[in-house]
């Protein structure tokens, strides 16, 4: 398997790390925006809060419920690379490298720090918003997106190790030995 199908199969492109980085943006921006208006709510008249500060934190809400269903589809379709690559691993009689070119080696951690990044951003503003103590139906709902948005990117951050960590122990085991290398515990084992 080429290296260029290996990774459009898995969904380990520069797309994804576009998307996942233009995730981050929208997420930040939202976010941003949330602590924002939490902050000056306590400056906020008791009637702008109900008009203003409520249609903001809702607004927001919704752009992160789209990220959550965002997220859900990026789930969907790192579940498809699993099936793929155990396809693979199967049906492969020849025992061939997935990923000969090392791509995935050079994609996979650049989506993992990305993902980190998210993942320490959104629970820092979601302490942050929680430490306000703001008694909002609209900042309490922010809140349980945020914990779900969370989860959801923790959770596609250790499904990626995972399939990673998959790839390399499967090309590390058909991997050619090395050559002699002088110590003969070792040129024994590569015999």
């Amino acid at each position: 398997m080429t290296t260029l199908t290996a990774s459009s199969l898995f969904g380990f492109t520069v797309e994804r790390i576009g998307d996942e980085d233009r995730l981050r943006r929208k997420l930040n921006r939202i976010l941003e925006r949330i602590q924002k208006e939490a902050r000056l709510c306590v400056l906020y008249p008791a009637q702008l809060v109900d008009l203003q500060f409520d249609t903001i934190i809702n607004e927001a809400n919704n752009s992160l419920q789209e990220i959550s269903k965002k997220l859900v589809f990026s789930d969907a379709r790192l579940q498809h690379s699993f099936s793929i690559v155990n396809q693979v691993l199967n049906n492969d009689s020849q025992r061939n490298r997935i990923d000969p070119e090392h791509t995935l080696d050079l994609l996979v951690p650049c989506i993992l720090g990305i993902t980190e990044q998210i993942i320490v951003f959104v629970r820092s503003v979601r302490f942050e918003i929680e430490a306000q103590n703001i008694n909002r139906l609209s900042i309490s709902e922010s809140i349980c997106l945020l914990s779900q948005i969370e989860n959801q990117l923790s959770d596609i951050f250790s499904k990626t190790q995972k399939l990673h960590e998959i790839v390399r122990i499967s090309d590390a085991m058909v991997e050619p030995p090395k050559a002699v290398c002088g110590i003969p515990e070792l040129d024994a084992l590569n015999a």
